[in-house]
């Protein structure tokens, strides 16, 4: 018999990255980004697949003084919880927060997805 306490007992972390902007790959909002990009998208398939349920997004704007002088620069972040409570095991829970980048490119007038972190973590 185990005995554990209320402490994050494992953590695990995934990243992928989605620089490479195409014309198939660029969205009209930071909206239509957490929507319909491919990236998180295949993220939230896995979680859904292992059993996962999504608790809630948010999405955060980045304000700055000056606009950027980079053709591409960090427009939105976004944050993803979700949970996958254990059966039988009583307060056992694995959680994953998703942190997603969304990129504003000046030229194309359009937001991509950026940087995709994934942080899995189990609570007893």
């Amino acid at each position: 018999m185990r005995y554990l306490t209320n402490a994050a007992a494992a953590l695990f972390v995934v990243t992928t990255s989605a620089y490479a902007v195409s014309p198939s790959s660029v969205y009209f909002s930071p909206d239509e980004v957490m929507q319909k990009g491919k990236t998180l998208g295949r993220i939230e398939r896995n979680l859904k697949r292992d059993g996962f349920i999504a608790q809630d997004c948010q999405i955060h704007s980045i304000y700055y003084i000056m606009e950027p002088d980079q053709q591409q620069y960090l427009s939105n972040t976004a944050d993803c919880r979700w949970y996958k409570p254990h059966d039988g095991i009583g307060f056992e829970t694995d959680y994953a927060f998703i942190k997603q980048e969304i990129m504003y490119d000046k030229v194309l007038n359009a937001y991509y997805e950026g940087q995709v972190d994934v942080t899995y973590t189990t609570v007893y």
